[in-house]
C-alpha cells in the first residue's frame, strides 16, 4: 500500500465577522493543496457555537481552539512575560504573535482567513534551504509599526524590505519569546498597533535569515489587475476585500473557472531573496497611512465641533 503522508498543521485566527469569507478561502486551500493539510483555527473570542458547527461541517480536517479554554493555558505560559500576557487581551492580533507559535509543535505555519487559492499548488511549506528560518509573502509596501527614527538610530533592529504576515512559516527555533516581550514594551516600535505583530515577526526573521514566496505566485491584492495567470494565492486585505466575491466559484460572474483550475497540474511554489527595509519607503508608507486615516477623522471632528453645529443650526433657521 502507498504510504499516506500525515496532514500538515496550518494555523489561522478567526473572528465571527469573517466566517463566511473564511469558509470560501479555507475551502480553496483544501481544494488546491497537493499535500494534505489540517487547519487549526484559533478563536479570537467572538466565534459562536453556530460558527463552530458551520466550520466543522464544511471543512474536511479542522480543529477549533476556543478562546476561553486557551486563555488559561496562555496565562500560565506567559506568567513571566507580563507585557505579552497583557497584550493578548488588548489586541486580538497578538494571538497570532503569541498563541499561534507557542501552541505549535515544530514549525509554525499560518494562513489568514482572507487568502484565496486559485489553482493547484505544491511545496508551499517546503523549506528552500537549511539556513532559511522563515518565509513570508511580499507586501505592497513596508507595513511596519516601528517609527522611521527608531529604525534609523537603532542599528540592532533590522527588518526585511516588505513582508506581509498573512501567510508565513517560521522555524520554532527562530521564534524568540524574550524578544517578543521586549518588542511589545517599546513604544517607538508600537506606533501603529495593528502592524506590530507583523513587524515583530519580521524583526525575528531577519535576524535569523528569511525569504519570501515568489510575489507573482503568492501576492497581496492591490486592485482587480493584481491577479496574474501564475497567481496561486491572493491575499484580499481590507481595502480590496470587496473584490473577493469576483473570484468566488459560487458567483455567476466569477473570474475563476474552478473546474478547469482543479484539472491543471499542481504548481511548485518558489521563493525569492529579500533585502533590508529602505527608510524612505517606510516614511512614505507611514505618511500615506496617517493621511488616509487622519484626514477623515479630522473632517469628522470639524463637522462635529460646536462651531460647525452652530453654523448648521443658523443655516437651517435662515432656510426656514
Amino acid at each position: 500500500m502507498p504510504k499516506v503522508s500525515p496532514s500538515l498543521p496550518v494555523r489561522s485566527l478567526l473572528c465571527h465577522k469573517h466566517v463566511d469569507m473564511a469558509l470560501l478561502c479555507f475551502k480553496s486551500f483544501y481544494q488546491y493543496a497537493a499535500e494534505p493539510i489540517k487547519l487549526i483555527i484559533h478563536d479570537d473570542g467572538s466565534l459562536t457555537s453556530a460558527d463552530v458547527d458551520r466550520l466543522t461541517a464544511a471543512l474536511p480536517d479542522v480543529s477549533i481552539l476556543p478562546r476561553r479554554e486557551i486563555d488559561e493555558q496562555m496565562d500560565e505560559r506567559l506568567q513571566d512575560y507580563p507585557t505579552a500576557r497583557q497584550s493578548r487581551y488588548q489586541n486580538p492580533l497578538r494571538l497570532k504573535l503569541l498563541d499561534v507559535p507557542l501552541l505549535s509543535e515544530g514549525d509554525i505555519r499560518f494562513c489568514d482567513s482572507d487568502i484565496l487559492f486559485l489553482q493547484p499548488f505544491q511545496h508551499l511549506f517546503d523549506w528552500p534551504s537549511a539556513d532559511t528560518s522563515a518565509v513570508f509573502m511580499v507586501d505592497s509596501r513596508p507595513s511596519y509599526s516601528v517609527s522611521p527614527q527608531r529604525l534609523l538610530l537603532d542599528h540592532s533592529l533590522r527588518l526585511p524590505r516588505k513582508i506581509n504576515g498573512g501567510l508565513y512559516m517560521m522555524r520554532q527555533e527562530a521564534y524568540d519569546l524574550e524578544f517578543v516581550e521586549w518588542f511589545l514594551s517599546q513604544p517607538s516600535l508600537m506606533g501603529i498597533p495593528n502592524w506590530a505583530t507583523q513587524t515583530c515577526y519580521a524583526a525575528m526573521a531577519y535576524r535569523t535569515g528569511c525569504r519570501c514566496w515568489d510575489p507573482q505566485q503568492v501576492l497581496v491584492v492591490k486592485s482587480q489587475d493584481s491577479i496574474l495567470p501564475e497567481t496561486v494565492a491572493a491575499h484580499f486585505v481590507g481595502p480590496v476585500r470587496h473584490l473577493l466575491k469576483n473570484y468566488s466559484p459560487e458567483s455567476p460572474t466569477s473570474a475563476v473557472d474552478s473546474e478547469s483550475a482543479a484539472a491543471t497540474p499542481a504548481v511548485a511554489i518558489k521563493t525569492v531573496a529579500t533585502d533590508a527595509c529602505r527608510l524612505h519607503e517606510l516614511v512614505h508608507a507611514q505618511l500615506r497611512r496617517h493621511i488616509k486615516v487622519g484626514v477623515p477623522k479630522l473632517m469628522y471632528q470639524l463637522r462635529s465641533s460646536p462651531v460647525a453645529k452652530l453654523k448648521r443650526n443658523l443655516a437651517d433657521r435662515i432656510a426656514r
